[in-house]
């Protein structure tokens, strides 16, 4: 007891002292948009149980909490509790080693590289990872506790264990699958020991109740989607899709045009059908979108290849490099420990995991951190002073391990400044951009990808000035429930059409050049010319609203812009910043209406006209492409660069990516 009092304490006080210096953010875009559906803003008219990743038992947890307290940032506060209460586990099992001082400067430097990074850059995979690992560890203290300890460990570990990790599969079941597969080399070598002591039975309980359970609840959580055949057919369609965005199947090319060609698709088909644009049901209904996975290898082209780029990217990843310089010192502090074998050993798994991640699937930040921290974790729990007696050559040796975890952690602090001072510069913009804007509850926004920017909402702080948004997502939520009844509530039953015949319908992109595609699905499926024209560039967002045209039919999607490579769609030298701009300020100097309020009205008098005019604000002069984001941004959920190694990129933007998607698993 007196080891968890102190643990909590002096956690508590690294959460405190993190969160007065640092400002956390969301990691990826798909936190934001779990959180603004279980509140009920901006994409959902009430607080929803549905987050689809993490499990309904959660999210019925956070909507009583947002019913009774709206104004309290609970999905943020509630991924910082996991992390709290997993660092307090892991700090905890440091103390009952009992490796001294140097453990517990083992697990300063595991906080300073891992555990400040997954704090400032909250993400749901990464708590769950972290929330596991705890429990993991605690499982195999309880594993590895001999019977001749004096203190009696054994319940209070394996229960830690348990809990863990069971809230961690509540989270994230794929990131508990995940810890369990990182710890079973450490297991496997720990069985000798239970079975010279008698006790493998009893752990080999205790492991089946921690694997059970979890397993138990997902089944329940997955079951409940399957009971609403609204929510069962979006779950068959959200596992599809991904194979298609996210891992690189079934590429346009030569080979396969006679295929989409048969399921009624053209090439433009294709591209908006990888960047997420699925709106129309029966254009790109759930049945096609199996028959053309059917239809194609299960891999990309090109795995191998594609793999040893994505592993060459994680190597110049700036943010492994903390954790990079501090880890030989925290091995060499557990293999002092006399754990040699069982540290090696998970070194060995992690990294053939996360080279299998990366060859065959994908292994972005958010996955290959946790992967490698675990070894980490590890070594903090059995690091051990090295012998008094050892030479001379080997303490020098810990002086330089000890130098460049130091640079290490120095390098992880500068990093979550940085992110920090960002996050709130570009969370003002946002704000800013809003105020322009001035949305109203009767007017709907759709956000195309990340038109939008969500990883911009900070997960602590009030989000009050995103009152009157109404968005509808093309991205991983639409065509759910909850999207679905955002479009029954502006009675819009063809959103395409909406998009340019409703004055209170707007596209909302960072670049208009994307709109073509959709221009190009209007002519193909339609039989309608429409253009998308500018109503008003902010710094975060670009506004747009569809005009139905006369004349010539569109023509095909022109070759990419400049910056934006013909192969991946990606543009890392797409363009620099947003230009700043007043936009509530107008020729004359006067303050002009809110944005909608011109645009709803400047609609109605070209109707009365009966003509089109050219938008009043269309300075669009280096923006980043419609879908994509800035150079140097906070990226989404980049677990696969979609686009990459398939036989056709996305011309005129950057592919928009999915969100989280490695082994959802329904």
């Amino acid at each position: 007891m007196r080891a968890l009092a102190v643990s909590v304490a002096a956690v508590g006080a690294l959460f405190l002292a993190v969160l007065a210096c640092f400002t956390p953010a969301f990691q990826t875009n798909d936190d934001p948009t779990m959180a603004l559906v279980v509140s009920g803003t901006a994409l959902s008219a009430r607080p929803d149980e549905h987050m689809v990743f993490t499990s309904v038992l959660v999210g019925h947890a956070l909507r009583r909490l947002y019913g009774t307290l709206p104004g309290v940032p609970w999905y943020g506060a509630y991924l910082l509790t996991a992390q709290l209460l997993a660092h307090t586990v892991i700090f905890s099992l440091v103390l009952v080693a009992r490796g001294g001082p140097r453990a517990v400067l083992a697990f300063l430097v595991y906080f300073a590289t891992v555990g400040l990074h997954f704090l400032v850059n909250l993400q749901f995979t990464t708590t769950a990872f972290l929330t596991a690992q705890a429990g993991a560890l605690a499982l195999l203290a309880f594993m590895g506790e001999s019977h001749e300890s004096t203190v009696p460990l054994r319940g209070p570990l394996a229960g830690a264990g348990v809990a863990l990790l069971t809230l961690s599969s509540l989270i994230r079941f794929d990131s508990f699958r995940l810890a369990l597969a990182l710890s079973a080399p450490a297991a496997m070598l720990l069985i000798g020991g239970l079975r010279r002591e008698r006790r493998l039975g009893r752990a080999m309980a205790v492991v089946l109740l921690a694997v059970a359970l979890p397993a138990s609840l997902r089944l329940f959580d997955r079951e409940s989607y399957r009971r609403d055949a609204r929510w069962a057919d979006y779950l068959e369609r959200s596992t599809l899709l991904p194979e298609l965005t996210d891992y690189g199947r079934a590429p346009y090319d030569a080979s396969t045009r006679p295929l989409y060609a048969s399921l009624g698709w053209s090439e433009n088909d294709a591209i908006l059908l990888r960047n997420w644009f699925v709106a129309d049901e029966a254009v790109f209904d759930t049945g096609r979108i199996r028959a053309l996975l059917a239809a194609t290898p299960r891999l990309a082209p090109g795995p191998l290849g594609a793999g040893a780029r994505r592993l060459q990217r994680l190597v110049s990843e700036p943010a492994l490099w903390p954790l990079a310089l501090s880890l030989p010192l925290l091995g060499s502090l557990a293999v002092a420990g006399g754990r040699a074998r069982v540290w090696t050993a998970t070194v060995l798994g992690c990294l053939l995991a996360l080279a299998g991640l990366a060859l065959l699937r994908q292994a972005p930040l958010h996955v290959a951190l946790p992967v490698l921290a675990f070894p980490a974790a590890l070594a903090a729990v059995l690091a051990a002073p090295p012998p008094a007696t050892a030479p001379a050559r080997n303490r020098g040796v810990h002086v330089v391990l000890a130098g460049a975890a130091i640079t290490g952690m120095v390098l992880s602090v500068e990093q979550r400044w940085y992110e920090s001072r960002r996050a709130r510069t570009h969370n003002e913009r946002l704000r800013q951009s809003l105020q322009e804007l001035a949305p109203r509850p009767d007017r709907l926004v759709v956000a195309w990808g990340l038109g939008f920017p969500y990883e911009w909402i900070l997960p602590l702080e009030d989000w009050g000035y995103l009152r009157g948004l109404r968005l509808y997502p093309l991205g991983w939520l639409q065509r759910s429930p909850v999207s679905d009844s955002t479009l029954r509530a502006f009675a819009v039953s063809d959103l395409y059409r909406a998009l340019y015949e409703r004055m209170d319908v707007f596209l909302m992109g960072n670049h208009p050049r994307g709109t073509h595609l959709l221009e190009v699905f209007g002519e193909e499926h339609r039989g309608v010319r429409v253009r998308f024209e500018v109503v008003r560039q902010t710094s975060s967002f670009v506004l747009l609203r569809g005009r139905p045209q006369a004349g010539a039919p569109a023509t095909a999607a022109p070759s990419p812009p400049e910056g934006v490579d013909e192969k991946d769609g990606s543009a890392g030298h797409v363009h620099g910043e947003h230009g700043e701009r007043d936009g509530r300020t107008s020729v004359e100097g006067r303050p002009s209406p809110p944005l909608l309020e011109q645009e709803e009205r400047r609609g109605h008098e070209q109707d009365e006209q009966g003509g089109l005019t050219a938008p009043e604000e269309v300075a669009v002069v280096g923006a980043p492409a419609f879908l994509g984001h800035e150079v140097g941004e906070r990226r989404p959920d980049a677990e696969h660069q979609p686009g990459e190694d398939q036989g056709l990129a996305p011309p005129s933007l950057v592919p928009v990516h999915r969100g989280d998607h490695r082994g959802k698993g329904h």
